[in-house]
């Protein structure tokens, strides 16, 4: 009886012995993701900033162009005396 109990109990060791490695295991892969996504945040973060900065840049350009075309279309316009 008390063989079975040392064998059952050497089992039990033995698969947490085993549980613990593949633990080990996954703690090192999820430790490896968890880099890769922090540089991957990292450069998410420089692209939103550029993708800020452009679309800043072509709304200026789009309002400079509006104001050229108002001022394009006005001098277009023939005075009244011209009109006649």
């Amino acid at each position: 009886m008390r063989l079975d109990d040392e064998q059952t109990e050497r089992k039990l060791m033995d698969g947490r012995l085993n549980m613990l490695y593949r633990d080990r295991r996954t703690h090192a892969q999820v430790m490896s993701l968890r880099t890769t996504v922090l540089g991957q945040q990292v450069v998410i973060s420089k692209l939103q900033a550029a993708d800020r900065r452009r679309q800043a840049a072509i709304t200026e350009l789009l309002a400079a162009d509006c104001r050229r075309q108002a001022q394009f279309i006005e001098a277009l316009k023939l005075p009244k005396a011209l009109q006649t």
